[in-house]
C-alpha cells in the first residue's frame, strides 16, 4: 500500500536473465529458478487480478562463447521487447530499465522507489533523459570500505563533479527510461575473437557505432 500519490495503476515488471556462456552452473540455477516462479505465478493468478504483475524472461548464447557485460546487458534488454508491455493499452504507459547485476540483490522498495523518482519529475523531457541511481549496501560490511563511504556520501553537486574521475552513480543501482537507453545505443559490445587468431588472444576491430553508446 502506497497511499493516493503512486502516479500509476498497474506495473508490469520483466525480469530479464541472459546467461553470457558461463561454464558454472548459472543456467541451471536459472532453469530452477524459472519453475519456481512459474509455480508462484499459478497461483497468483488464482486470486484476484493485480496491479503488480511479472514475467521471467531467460535466454543464453547458443555458442557458448562469452561476449562480455555489455553485450549479455544488450542481450537481456531484448528479452524485454519480446512480449507486450501493458495489456490496459494504455496511451502513457511508461517504460523503464532497471539494471541488477547476478550476485547483487536489492531493496524490495527499490523499483517502485526509483519509478516514482522518475514520473514525479516535474519536466518529463527531462527524466526521460535522467539516470537514477541510489547507495548501496557492501556485504561483508568492511569490504571495499573507503570506495563504499565515498560514493555513499556525495552530494549532488559531487555527483557531477567527480564523474570525471571516477563513475558517482553505481551501475548494479541504474534505472532509466527504456526509450533513452534505445536512444544511445545500449552498451559497447565486446567483438567476437577471430578464429584464425584464437591461440594468441587476438580480436577483430570493434565494428562501427553510429550510435555513438556511452554505456560502457
Amino acid at each position: 500500500p502506497r497511499g493516493d500519490d503512486v502516479p500509476w495503476s498497474f506495473m508490469l515488471i520483466n525480469v530479464c536473465c541472459y546467461d553470457d556462456g558461463s561454464k558454472d552452473k548459472s543456467w541451471e540455477r536459472i532453469q530452477k529458478l524459472r519453475s519456481e516462479f512459474a509455480s508462484s505465478t499459478e497461483e497468483e493468478e488464482e486470486e484476484e487480478e493485480s496491479s503488480l504483475q511479472f514475467n521471467l524472461l531467460t535466454a543464453k548464447a547458443t555458442d557458448g562463447v562469452s561476449r562480455g557485460a555489455g553485450f549479455a546487458r544488450n542481450r537481456a534488454v531484448a528479452l524485454g521487447r519480446s512480449i507486450p508491455e501493458s495489456p490496459h493499452n494504455e496511451e502513457q504507459f511508461s517504460r523503464f530499465i532497471c539494471l541488477l547485476d547476478s550476485d547483487d540483490t536489492m531493496s524490495p522498495d527499490r523499483v517502485y522507489e526509483q519509478t516514482h523518482s522518475l514520473l514525479s519529475m516535474e519536466c518529463q523531457d527531462e527524466a526521460k533523459r535522467t539516470l537514477v541511481g541510489c547507495t548501496f549496501n557492501r556485504v561483508p560490511e568492511d569490504s571495499t570500505w573507503h570506495y563504499a563511504k565515498w560514493a555513499n556520501g556525495l552530494s549532488d553537486e559531487r555527483l557531477y563533479l567527480e564523474r570525471f574521475r571516477e563513475l558517482t552513480l553505481v551501475q548494479p543501482t541504474w534505472m532509466m527510461y527504456r526509450s533513452w537507453f534505445e536512444h544511445i545505443g545500449g552498451y559497447i559490445e565486446a567483438p567476437l575473437p577471430d578464429s584464425s587468431d584464437a591461440a594468441n588472444n587476438n580480436l577483430n576491430p570493434p565494428p562501427e557505432n553510429n550510435n555513438h553508446s556511452v554505456l560502457r
